[in-house]
């Protein structure tokens, strides 16, 4: 078997002395992801946002996920729950493009003029750019 990792339920630093789950009533057995979906459509920023909010990113590791470009963006501004996606290929990895919506259009500019150009520890250069409608033609970068 595998050591615990502490936390909750995993002992107290491996040594398996930990007290469960906790109180009856103090957690649910719920699906968050149930929770979730089911509340997307009230949750604050909710909605399609104005095209100068939407940022388009390439040149990202083959390893980033959803959580990743949320970590990377967030720093800049309010991100809708439904605001950022790794395109994710076949077989399960990034495929160097992600798209990150912000709820305010000053927060997307911030993040663009602070991470555009951004070389990565193997040399890629990142591009963020103001995403563009579909069925058109490059943005334009700033």
């Amino acid at each position: 078997a595998a050591p615990a990792l502490g936390g909750y339920g995993g002992g107290g630093g491996g040594k398996g002395d930990g007290k469960g789950l906790g109180k009856p009533g103090s957690f649910s057995n719920s699906d968050m992801q149930q929770v979730v979906g089911a509340l997307i459509k009230q949750l604050p920023g909710s909605g399609t946002k104005p095209a100068e909010n939407c940022l388009y990113i390439e040149g990202l590791p083959l390893n980033t996920t959803d959580l990743d470009l949320y970590r990377l963006f967030s720093p800049f501004g309010s991100i809708p729950i439904t605001g950022v996606k790794a395109k994710v290929v076949a077989d399960g990895s990034c495929s160097g493009v992600g798209w990150v919506d912000f709820n305010d259009a000053a927060a997307a500019q911030a993040a663009m003029e602070a991470l555009n150009d951004l070389v990565l520890p193997d040399g890629t250069v990142l591009k963020v750019r103001g995403k563009r409608p579909k069925g058109q033609g490059p943005s334009k970068e700033v």
